[in-house]
């Protein structure tokens, strides 16, 4: 089964491209990690860093880039 924030990531970027598309649910390979979980606070105490925008707000800028990209070039 689908990690839950990976299909809610999944399903916003669905929403947020107007895309009609189908997720697809696939096996894990062998060397996925078990767990995910950026350290926040490890990244604010060694590179004095803190996000500042929700992933909502900053999925959009990321969106509008891939959009812009020449897909034939890269299939």
């Amino acid at each position: 089964m689908l990690n839950p924030i990976f299909q809610q990531l999944a399903h916003l970027v669905k929403n947020l491209t107007g895309s009609n598309s189908t997720i697809n649910h696939l096996p894990k390979t062998v060397d996925d990690p078990t767990q995910r979980k950026p350290v926040i606070e490890k990244a604010n105490s060694l590179l004095d860093w803190k996000p500042t925008v929700s992933l909502s707000e900053g999925i959009i800028p990321t969106i509008e880039y891939f959009k812009q990209l020449d897909i034939s070039l890269y299939t």
